[in-house]
């Protein structure tokens, strides 16, 4: 899962995920060996993962936690905006944080036998190129001669691998963690289902890959508009830009051409209108609901594909915490 949109988007992941656990007789942390979320994404993967809390409580954490840090929207949040360029409190952001992940690091989240390895996707932005950072539960195997090409780490705590991956420009202010500056993982990595494939790749590089699901936040029905062929002005290529970088369907096709079909399932269903990130409003959320609802019935026959892939056996000796022994020792000599 992924994908950052309005406080209220959550639903349609927790809707598609009570249906997997609805057909499988399985809770979300039993169903897969590795999970990776960007902003939302993230803190959704923290609390159905890492705490285990069900989908129902998970949902009504998210809503409570969005309306403590987007509760003064209007006045108060452009006149912060004004003047120190993001809307919201970040310390409100950090405190919530810190409150609902306590004191864990990363490598505690690997710790509990048959527990799905974890990662969390930021964007650090002080170097020449920016590029993504990955805060994992576990250590990468080591290949000699082969420098690993994403950067990350499973030392942070919890709450500041949070904090980084959803540090959306404007929203909040940027987050600083060991000489690196993180904004929000959206700008690289808003699906970040190909970079969690390719985790996968590297824990378990002998394994086959048996079941690779995607869940996105809504899209909207892909229309064709002519327009005047002008320049666009400064503004327009602004969010043309932004439009860009966070994209999520292109590595959607992408991976549907890479992935054999009863392997990889991606569940975003079509939605009437794109909510700002920190809208909350109790009738978008009934409607969201209600859009992701005939959207799974329409898509039952995929639902239940699906749900077969995730029942199967590997055949494979895939273990959910091959490196945790190696990841407990470093972190005893530190």
């Amino acid at each position: 899962m992924g994908e950052e949109r309005a406080a209220l988007y959550p639903s349609v992941y927790c809707s598609v995920l009570k249906k997997l656990e609805a057909l499988t007789g399985k809770r979300v942390h039993e169903l897969f060996d590795l999970c990776i979320g960007t902003s939302t994404g993230a803190l959704l993967v923290a609390l159905l993962i890492a705490q285990r809390k069900p989908l129902d409580e998970v949902l009504e954490i998210y809503l409570e936690l969005s309306k403590e840090v987007f509760g003064g929207r209007s006045v108060l949040a452009m006149g912060r905006f004004v003047w120190k360029q993001h809307r919201y409190s970040t310390q409100t952001w950090e405190e919530v944080l810190q409150n609902t992940c306590q004191e864990h690091r990363m490598a505690d989240l690997s710790c509990h036998d048959n527990s799905p390895l974890i990662a969390f996707v930021s964007s650090v932005v002080n170097h020449e190129v920016v590029h993504p950072y990955v805060f994992r539960s576990y250590d990468l195997p080591y290949v000699s001669n082969k420098k690993e090409v994403y950067r990350g780490g499973y030392v942070h705590y919890v709450w500041e691998g949070l904090r980084a991956s959803t540090a959306a420009p404007s929203y909040f202010r940027e987050v600083a963690l060991g000489g690196d500056v993180h904004v929000d993982g959206a700008l690289l990595y808003n699906n970040p289902t190909a970079l969690g494939v390719r985790e996968a790749k590297r824990v378990w590089p002998d394994d086959q890959l048996h079941c690779v699901v995607s869940i996105g936040s809504g899209k909207l029905p892909w229309q064709y508009r002519s327009i005047e062929a002008k320049p666009p002005s400064l503004f327009d290529t602004m969010n043309h830009v932004i439009a860009g970088a966070t994209e999520t369907e292109t590595t959607h096709l992408t991976l549907t051409d890479l992935l054999k079909k009863d392997v990889y399932y991606r569940f975003n269903p079509n939605i009437k209108e794109i909510t700002p990130l920190d809208a909350i409003n109790s009738e978008v959320l009934q409607n969201l609901i209600l859009q992701t609802d005939s959207f799974i019935r329409k898509n039952s026959s995929k639902f239940q594909s699906c749900s077969k892939a995730l029942l199967l056996e590997p055949v494979d000796n895939c273990h959910k915490t091959p490196t945790w022994n190696n990841i407990n020792k470093l972190l005893g000599e530190k």
